[in-house]
């Protein structure tokens, strides 16, 4: 009795897999898009800079993956006082929900490990540490190897700076649009 149930699910494994096959799998890809910097300042300031990154995951199923990224969130500034740079290193759980056969919408939850550093009056100083991202994108099947998506992402607890007339807060979002391409 142990052998055929052992054998049945193992036959019934195979035809799941291989069903499941063509939404499984790595894949890898960039985006480029601009990120809306939260800062307080008395003077003018530059709060949307230029954004891109790479990106790596892989699909278990259609619905569920995990991804890494790193990200170079560019560089904001206060005139006249400052400019800081923003980059992350995040890894993410990635929920799909199909809405069509060539079209998934996805929500991600994640941590980012991120380093800012401040550059002023010819000196630096650099502050890193963890913050939760949550993230919404669509994504378009363009063949059955390569993808195009545009994601909406926020970042909670970056590292902050504070001085006189500025403040560089904790949060941020970044708008992106990008491809992949599925191995």
């Amino acid at each position: 009795m142990k052998r055929t149930l052992i054998a049945t699910a193992a036959v019934a494994s195979l035809f799941a897999g291989s069903a499941m096959a063509a939404d499984t799998g790595f894949y890898a890809g960039g985006n480029l898009g601009t990120s809306k910097q939260d800062i307080s300042a008395s003077a003018p300031r530059e709060n949307s800079p230029t954004t891109g990154g790479i990106y790596g995951g892989y699909n278990f199923n259609r619905n569920v993956g995990v991804e890494v990224s790193y990200n170079n969130h560019g560089k904001s500034s206060v005139e006249g006082l400052n400019d800081v740079k923003t980059r992350s290193l995040d890894v993410d759980l990635v929920a799909r929900m199909p809405v069509h056969e060539n079209v998934d919408i996805y929500g991600k939850a994640g941590v980012a490990y991120l380093d800012r550093e401040l550059e002023q009056a010819g000196a630096s100083t650099s502050r890193n540490g963890a913050a939760g991202k949550l993230g919404i994108g669509a994504e378009f099947k363009a063949t059955e190897k390569v993808a195009l998506r545009v994601e909406v992402a926020h970042y909670m607890g970056a590292p902050t700076f504070e001085g006189p007339g500025y403040e560089y807060k904790d949060n941020f979002t970044t708008f992106t649009v990008g491809a992949n391409y599925k191995f």
